[in-house]
């Protein structure tokens, strides 16, 4: 209350210190006594005043309030109740039933969105699995292939071996026709391989868009090079042993 009653002093002198005044004049503090001494008159005029004007509405006041009331129709508004609540729950159960039309419409497209993703992915390792078939068919025959090359042309090394001196020239002119025919039959393989290839390029291309195909087509051309290369790097180096070989 203190804390209040300054406040409300200090907002009344706040304006005069703004501007300057000193407040402890004596001049200054008795003409604001005057002030405050005739703003508590009016005050206490205004309320006399209110007091007259409204002493006859207190009375008519009085006489309403303590008048008697009239009856309520409760059944009348138990039956409005009623109704109210009844159309409260058939308005929420047709939202209820609204929602639950959706949600199943929801659950039937997702179901059928399903089953078409799961047929596509089906679809697609099939496609898979007869392109990974028919690359190890065609990488298995090529293998052989080059295993019989290879072994032709160590039977070949064995006989130039225990021939006479006197046919080193013939022996190495028949390697040589060997190693052309051999190149010849490489190349013959590898333009069928290039057109085996070409002809599932469709599916290649469907394939290369896969991850794991991609490891699998990386990992086999890895080891096919590694092999070639060590292939070549053997005969070569067994080539080399032979002093007859020009």
């Amino acid at each position: 209350a203190q804390y209040q009653y300054a406040k409300e002093h200090y907002e009344v002198l706040k304006p005069y210190l703004d501007q300057k005044v000193n407040i402890l004049d004596p001049t200054f503090y008795t003409a604001l006594e005057s002030l405050n001494k005739r703003y508590q008159y009016k005050l206490k005029m205004a309320e006399i005043e209110l007091d007259d004007a409204s002493s006859q509405l207190i009375e008519e006041y009085l006489a309403v309030y303590f008048s008697h009331v009239p009856e309520v129709d409760r059944p009348g508004y138990i039956a409005l109740a009623i109704q109210l609540n009844d159309s409260r729950q058939a308005a929420r159960d047709k939202y209820a039933m609204k929602m639950q039309n959706l949600e199943n419409a929801y659950q039937a497209e997702l179901h059928d969105f399903s089953e078409e993703v799961e047929r596509m992915n089906q679809s697609i390792l099939e496609k898979k699995k007869a392109v990974l078939l028919q690359r190890d068919s065609v990488m298995q025959t090529i293998h052989l292939e080059l295993e019989s090359v290879d072994n032709e042309v160590l039977l070949e090394q064995n006989a130039h071996q225990v021939a006479h001196q006197k046919q080193i020239r013939a022996l190495t002119d028949e390697y040589q026709s060997t190693l052309t025919s051999n190149r010849v039959l490489r190349e013959s393989l590898r333009s069928d391989f290039a057109k085996v290839v070409s002809s599932y390029e469709p599916y290649i291309r469907l394939a290369k868009k896969n991850r794991d195909i991609q490891d699998i087509f990386r990992e086999v051309n890895r080891l096919s090079k590694r092999r070639a290369k060590k292939d070549r790097n053997a005969l070569i180096a067994k080539y080399r042993k032979e002093p007859y070989i020009k």
